[in-house]
């Protein structure tokens, strides 16, 4: 017999992010405290430049911090802004590299947070109230491209070009060589920083920790097939993470990280 009781969930709350851009959307991240970290596109009086307002806001609603920060673009792979041709309206499109370095952030405990461009390993770790608390560096190179994700990356470049109604001839970017150094940042439930490098495909993911003091607590590989930074929780030696088999069925999947004898 089924003997769960029915329960309901109303909202206790709605956070409201302003923002000058639909277009740039309002990501959302929770910390282990019950505290929301949310982003928002904004201009401060005349600066031409796009900011990027992050507020924090407790369990009960009320926000507690906000910060203004520069977005990130040093080591970032920059869109470029392509006009279509014979457009009447001058309509202009905005075209990606393949395996283009992104600007990276991950939001920690009670309102830390990490920056980076993935096209270099140089982190930048912020307290919450935007003190830059550390850089850590490593002097990697981004794996080269099989030939599976080269030929990925050739039909990225024939859905540009048709984008842009143009040639791939005429995009001012190719296929690079190698990926960028870094892959994804994300922090865990102790509130370590987790910088996962870029490998080569299909190999396991490797991904450096550091403790909250910044030193290096170990670096982790696991299974190719477990994602750990967009879906996974982590605490300890332990993680829960996402698999898709065959069929891109999720499996979660309880993974426990030992020291290599």
């Amino acid at each position: 017999a089924d003997n769960g009781k029915m329960v309901n969930a109303a909202p206790a709350f709605v956070v409201d992010a302003p923002s000058s851009n639909s277009n740039f959307g309002v990501p959302i991240n929770f910390d282990r405290s019950g505290n929301i970290t949310s982003l928002a596109q904004v201009r401060v009086g005349t600066n031409p430049q796009s900011l990027v307002k992050r507020f924090v806001v407790d369990s009960s609603g009320k926000t507690v911090r906000t910060l203004v920060e520069l977005p990130q673009i040093e080591n970032v792979t920059p869109a470029f802004k392509h006009p279509l041709p014979n457009s009447p309206n001058q309509v202009v499109v905005f075209l990606y590299q393949p395996y283009g370095a992104d600007a990276l952030r991950a939001d920690g405990p009670d309102g830390v947070y990490a920056l980076a461009g993935a096209g270099k390993y140089a982190v930048r770790w912020f307290s919450s109230t935007g003190a830059l608390l550390r850089t850590l560096t490593g002097g990697v190179l981004g794996p080269s491209l099989s030939a599976r994700e080269h030929k990925h990356g050739d039909s990225l470049l024939m859905r540009a070009a048709t984008r842009g109604q143009t040639t791939v001839a005429g995009l001012p970017f190719g296929v690079p060589d190698r990926k960028p150094p870094v892959r994804v940042l994300f922090f865990d439930a102790d509130g370590r920083l987790w910088v996962e490098r870029n490998v080569v495909d299909g190999a396991a993911h490797q991904a450096d920790v550091y403790a909250t003091n910044g030193s290096l607590a170990f670096r982790a590989t696991w299974p190719a097939n477990v994602e750990l930074a967009s879906a996974g929780f982590i605490r300890g030696n332990s993680a829960w993470g996402i698999s898709l088999d065959s069929d891109d069925v999720p499996h979660v999947v309880r993974l426990e990280f030992t020291p290599i004898k």
